[in-house]
């Protein structure tokens, strides 16, 4: 008798890890974890649909064309669906390899091959977007933002309703810090990722002058390098190791003790290949927690993302009260 989860098919593609892929039982209860299913509700939008299509194509049984991509695609890779998974299915790991073999396999249309290019050559690098949005902040600092949506074209006025207005000052919501930390303090550095440094430098600022203010002594990373997840997510693994190389070589370099990533889920992501990438068997996480995205300590020690809370009340510091 066959074992449980055997198939007599196997694989003609290398779509992703083949393997892996039976661990999903097909439950379902990811399904309403999932951000795209919950707005599409089509099955091959959530991660079991997308699981038996990555199968599917991985055993010749369909084709790759534009609606398999598609719906591979429009996955956020949010891995909402690994905390609601009873069998602990790698989904990342699978979604990722699955984007990958879509690149290398899979022609797309002109504009959709023009809008990824555009991406990749400039988000991941903060100067290049600053000089993108310059006028964008001109405008804004005018209020004239509805009136040139109302003259755009309705595929860039769909972008631009996702940026956040861009104010000329950052505010941050958090106060500098009127004392220097003591000589002996933990030292702390902020990685200001590539996007949120031009779009939301301000959280980057409160997550500093907090830490500053609970006794840490900030350490500045430069230069500053994308995490790679923006790659990664597409397809393109390999210059997402090679931004994964550079951080890992900055963060280890800085001296801090640990690192408030405001990027982490990405660095997780990054994860995969980090072996050898400095010498060294260097993971960005140790385990396989994908919380929340902001407020966690990277300690190269324990090798682990921690809470902030958590790493305070180990280090027997606290905020000061009010």
């Amino acid at each position: 008798m066959a074992e449980p989860g055997a198939t007599s098919r196997s694989p003609v593609r290398d779509v992703t890890d083949y393997d892996l892929l039976f661990d999903c039982v097909h439950c379902g209860l990811c399904a309403e974890a999932c951000p795209t299913y919950i707005v599409t509700r089509c099955e091959m939008d959530s991660p079991r649909g997308r699981i038996y299509l990555m199968k599917s194509i991985a055993e010749g049984r369909i084709p790759l064309d534009d609606d398999a991509a598609r719906h591979l695609d429009l996955c956020l890779g949010c891995r909402g669906c690994e905390t609601a998974c009873p069998s602990g299915v790698h989904y990342g790991q699978l979604i990722e390899g699955a984007r990958s073999f879509v690149e290398r396999n899979h022609r797309r249309g002109l504009v959709d091959r023009l809008k990824r290019r555009a991406v990749s050559a400039i988000f991941p690098y903060p100067n290049r977007l600053r000089l993108l949005l310059a006028p964008l902040k001109l405008v804004d600092a005018l209020h004239l933002r509805p009136a040139l949506r109302a003259i755009m074209p309705s595929v860039t006025r769909d972008w631009l309703d996702l940026l956040p207005p861009l104010e000329a000052n950052a505010r941050p919501l958090a106060k500098a810090a009127t004392t220097a930390p003591s000589a002996d303090a933990p030292t702390v550095v902020v990685h200001h990722g590539c996007v949120a440094q031009v779009l939301a430098h301000s959280e980057n600022l409160n997550s500093e002058r907090l830490l500053a203010a609970a006794g840490y002594r900030i350490v500045q990373l430069e230069p500053t390098s994308c995490c790679g997840a923006l790659d990664l997510h597409s397809g393109n693994a390999a210059r997402a190791r090679d931004f994964a190389r550079a951080n890992v070589r900055a963060l280890k370099n800085c001296g801090a003790e640990c690192t408030r990533e405001g990027l982490d889920k990405a660095m997780q992501s990054v994860k995969l290949d980090t072996k050898g990438l400095t010498g060294g068997p260097i993971e960005m996480s140790a385990d396989n927690h994908y919380g929340p995205t902001y407020w966690r300590l990277y300690h190269w020690e324990t090798d682990k993302f921690v809470g902030v809370g958590d790493w305070l009340k180990k280090t027997g510091l606290e905020f000061p009260a009010k």
